[in-house]
């Protein structure tokens, strides 16, 4: 029988002679080079009826003249930074390296994927942020922006905005589509460490070395909020999954969650023995993870503060 595949904008990418047998490796088969394995996840569908290793033609009522719809995603991916000056592309099911990024003169520092898989920023020693393509690990844009080794750097959700931070005390946001600069966050009194983003992408939060992290209007550029309290460098700040928390990890060892709004300490979750370098709230907010400089990784109830969990 014969049938067709087409895009979600109703495009034709193939056509060929099928047996209602076959199963996803073979029509994907039959598909050919329309869809990048290596690039992209892909998924077809007759109707709301998916076509699976485990599903026939047959099975979800493909026949003769049938059109089958192709849902391509980029597929899982992890990058990866190094002080040797590359930045890697891993495929998170399979472990294999996808890409080596090299160009940068010093260490990398950071790295962060655009939302839509398309785009690797890097930030390095040599003081510059560079964009690359997923698809080519071709370097798209040097950004030359800040005066200090450049730590960090942040997709907005979106994928629109690019947010570095650096030891020049600042973090800096850039359009995605021009590499412009369009902000320039300054009112951190030592180097900026890490910025990232709420999950609106309406709001800023930064960690310096200044023993604060700093809330930011994205249309403004203003300073909402100073979060105090470590008692040393403030490593990494993140964003609850609802924007209305915050938590920080210090130099000092603790991990604090902060109620945004009135800009307080709500928690603080001690037990880390030596500095904390990150902390992430769960996909609920209930819990959150820290990494330690001792090799240990530790999970706490946010609302509590109970330790339910230490790794070493």
């Amino acid at each position: 029988m014969r049938v067709s595949v087409i895009g979600l904008c109703g495009d034709e990418l193939a056509a060929f002679n099928a047996e209602p047998s076959w199963g996803l490796i073979e029509v994907m088969a039959a598909v050919g080079s329309v869809v990048d394995f290596a690039q992209h996840r892909a998924r077809l569908f007759f109707g709301k009826a998916e076509l699976t290793e485990d599903t026939t033609l047959a099975d979800i009522g493909a026949a003769e003249g049938s059109q089958l719809t192709l849902v391509k995603s980029f597929a899982l991916r992890i990058a990866s930074a190094s002080h040797d000056g590359i930045a890697k592309l891993w495929s998170a099911t399979s472990g294999e390296c996808l890409g080596t990024l090299a160009g940068h003169e010093g260490r990398v520092m950071g790295v962060a994927l655009s939302p839509d898989g398309r785009l690797v920023a890097t930030s390095s020693c040599d003081g510059t942020a560079r964009v690359w393509s997923t698809a080519t690990g071709e370097c798209l844009r040097v950004l030359r922006c800040h005066d200090g080794v450049v730590f960090s750097a942040a997709f907005s959700p979106e994928g629109h905005e690019l947010l570095t931070a650096s030891g020049d005390c600042t973090a800096r946001v850039h359009r995605t589509a021009s590499f412009e600069l369009v902000r320039t966050l300054k009112g951190h009194r030592s180097v900026v460490f890490s910025a990232v983003f709420s999950p609106d992408g309406q709001q800023v939060l930064s960690a310096s070395f200044d023993r604060t992290a700093k809330l930011w209007d994205m249309a403004t550029g203003s300073c909402v909020r100073t979060l105090e309290g470590h008692a040393s460098q403030v490593y990494a700040a993140s964003f609850a999954p609802d924007g209305r928390r915050a938590a920080t990890a210090g130099a000092d060892g603790t991990v604090r969650v902060w109620d945004l709004a009135r800009g307080e300490c709500e928690r603080m979750l001690a037990g880390q023995s030596k500095a904390a370098f990150s902390a992430v709230f769960s996909p609920d907010g209930m819990q959150v993870l820290a990494a330690s400089d001792g090799g240990t990784v530790g999970l706490w109830d946010a609302a509590t503060g109970e330790r339910l969990r230490q790794v070493e």
